[in-house]
This record gives structure tokens, sequence and C-alpha cells, in this order.
């Protein structure tokens, strides 16, 4: 069985867990810094004390409407920190030119 899962893996069989796991970028104070995933970078901070979750680190490289009421907003940050997906490279290498 786990020899089965292991080919499956290798063959970008997109039903397991974390297949469609996406790298994502933080950016503060100008240092860049690389995660594999959201889930990851949330769980990571969590443990360094910084109150952040995987759902509004998504919602900021998303650039997703946020709905409070009756006032909308896009998500500029989540944790302090700006967060792109890393095949995104031009939205933030422009903003590390500027630091």
């Amino acid at each position: 069985m786990k020899k089965n899962l292991e080919i499956g893996r290798k063959s970008g069989n997109k039903n397991l867990p974390s297949a469609n796991r996406r790298t994502v970028v933080a950016i503060k104070d100008g240092k860049l810094t690389a995660y594999r995933s959201a889930t990851d970078a949330a769980i990571i901070l969590k443990a360094k004390g910084i109150k952040i979750n995987r759902r509004n680190i998504c919602a900021v490289c998303h650039g997703k409407e946020v709905t409070n009421g009756k006032y909308s907003y896009i998500r500029k940050k989540a944790g302090g920190y700006q967060w792109f997906f890393a095949e995104d490279i031009e939205k933030y290498k422009d903003l590390m030119q500027q630091n």
C-alpha cells in the first residue's frame, strides 16, 4: 500500500492530501521568507507567537474581498506580513526593489 501511495504522489495525483500545495512568500521589513504552503507558514508562525491562520494567508495571496457586516475590504496583510504566491514573482519583485 505504501508503495502505491509513493507512486501516486510521484505521478502528480491530485486526489492525495497536500497535492495542491502552493509555495507562499512572506515579506516583512524588507525580508523575504518562503514557506512550502500556507498551512506550514501558519504552523511555524504560531510557534513563534504570531496570531495567524491559513485562511487569512490565502485571502491575502488571492486578493479576496473580505466582508464584515456592511463593510468590505481586500486584505493587504496577515500577521503583520505581506503574502504572495511564489509563482507571482512580479507582484513582490517590485515591492522588494522599493525597500
